[in-house]
């Protein structure tokens, strides 16, 4: 939550997120543009993070995890493996 609103705490998260969750992503994808990829996969997961975990928007926060990476895991393998160019 401090991340929000102060400035040591976003960078300190920035820092995490992009070193454990982003950096990760990316070397597990084998495309020349795998760091941006990994970014728009990471506005999905830390946006699901917050929604659901911090700032807990019901029925999000109670919604089974199941649910919740039926309806999520498209989208992130699509920001991973799919098409990125608009049509």
């Amino acid at each position: 939550r401090s991340a929000l609103t102060q400035d040591a705490a976003a960078a300190l998260l920035r820092e995490v997120v992009a070193r454990e969750v982003l950096g990760r992503v990316a070397a597990a994808v084998d495309t020349p543009d795998a760091e941006l990829r990994a970014s728009f996969a990471g506005t999905q997961l830390v946006g699901l993070g917050m929604l659901r975990y911090i700032v807990r928007v019901e029925p999000l926060a109670s919604a089974d995890a199941e649910t919740v990476v039926a309806v999520i895991a498209p989208t992130i393998q699509r920001y991973l493996t799919g098409e990125l160019e608009p049509h």
